[in-house]
């Protein structure tokens, strides 16, 4: 229900602001994009190590330690827009993201573990000419839901230790460029997308007993390559 409500308010607001804010020759857009998401460090780590002491930081295991290393994953989304004037346009988009991986190591173990997210997003955008080209820089904000699912600590010694993983919502963030290649039907576009979006967490349960949990941060740097129409 929280979700729906959060889903429900940002598509209010940005249909409120595109009502009032569109002249008479707003024009409605469409647009699909699809593209490669690399993810920055985690900075993953225990919420209380004095507890858990889950993620070592030496050898000795009295002193926090931290993953960094998340694997790339694809992203796919679509959205609907309006055409304020020449320069000026908005959209709401939806994107997922699907397979990043949690994948680093430490003194004591390897560790691994799924990560997807599903960003709802109000964007606005400004057009510039250029030739033929319409370059355009844009911010974004809106909800991200980020789900981690199980959390696998290998000892390399034959076991392992599982972690139950959670479902964080959180705002996103995110800054654009990129430019618009204008064709009979529409726009190509390319895209880049710098993205803040929000923490990441596991549950407070592990198969070898009891855990604080973990909490990390999930960036991305991406490409993305798209339509207009």
């Amino acid at each position: 229900m929280e979700k729906a409500s959060k889903i429900a308010a940002i598509l209010c607001l940005a249909a409120a602001g595109f009502a009032t804010a569109a002249p008479a020759q707003a024009q409605l857009y469409w647009r699909i994009d699809f593209g490669w998401s690399a993810a920055g460090d985690a900075d993953f780590k225990d919420d209380d190590f004095n507890q858990a002491g889950v993620i070592w930081g030496d050898p000795t295991g009295t002193q926090p330690g931290t993953l960094n290393h998340i694997d790339g994953s694809p992203v796919i989304g679509a959205g609907v827009g309006y055409r304020f004037t020449s320069g000026l346009r908005g959209a709401v988009t939806l994107a997922y993201r699907g397979i990043y991986d949690l994948n680093d190591s430490t003194y004591e173990a390897d560790y691994s573990a799924r990560i997807t997210s599903t960003t709802l997003m109000v964007n606005g955008y400004y057009d510039f000419t250029a030739g033929g080209f319409r370059p355009y820089i844009g911010v974004g904000v809106g909800w991200a839901s980020n789900k981690t699912e199980k959390l696998i600590q290998d000892f390399r010694l034959g076991f392992k230790n599982t972690f139950s993983g959670a479902t964080r919502d959180d705002t996103a963030v995110a800054l654009m460029a990129g430019v618009g290649i204008p064709y009979s039907g529409g726009m190509l576009d390319i895209g880049y997308r710098y993205i803040d979006l929000g923490k990441f967490e596991t549950g407070n349960t592990a198969a070898l007993g009891v855990t604080s949990g973990q909490t990390g941060k999930l960036t991305a740097h991406e490409l993305t390559f798209g339509i207009r129409f």
